[in-house]
């Protein structure tokens, strides 16, 4: 997690804070099940993405990612991949019943850290 990346014009790192919050902040994530699902579906987008999950964690109304390495891609772009997979993923593998509690994530803050 402290190596730095070496390319032939530089030298460093690039890694975000991201937190994530459900739609009116709705405390979603107070169920295993729920955090297990998203998570899940977070680190599947960012292993397609090949970006490294330093960190997950959840709050009843929201939650923080830890990217590492993620250079290749802007913060929007970031940001608009997992909202996007993460909310067409749960809605097409959600029942029709447990739709109208599907989770919209929004984006909260995101702070960089570069070494």
């Amino acid at each position: 997690m402290g190596e730095l990346k070496h390319s032939r014009h530089c030298v460093g790192g690039s890694s975000y804070h991201y937190q994530f919050t459900p739609k009116y902040r709705q405390p979603v994530f107070w169920g295993m099940g729920t955090r297990k699902l998203v998570g899940a579906v977070i680190r599947m987008k960012l292993a397609a993405m090949g970006i490294v999950l330093g960190a997950i964690e959840f709050g009843p109304d929201h939650v923080h990612l830890f990217l590492i390495n993620c250079e290749k891609y802007t913060v929007p772009e970031i940001a608009r991949q997992l909202k996007g997979f993460s909310s067409y993923y749960l809605r097409t593998k959600l029942s029709k019943s447990t739709q109208n509690q599907t989770i919209l994530l929004s984006v909260d803050h995101v702070v960089n850290r570069e070494n």
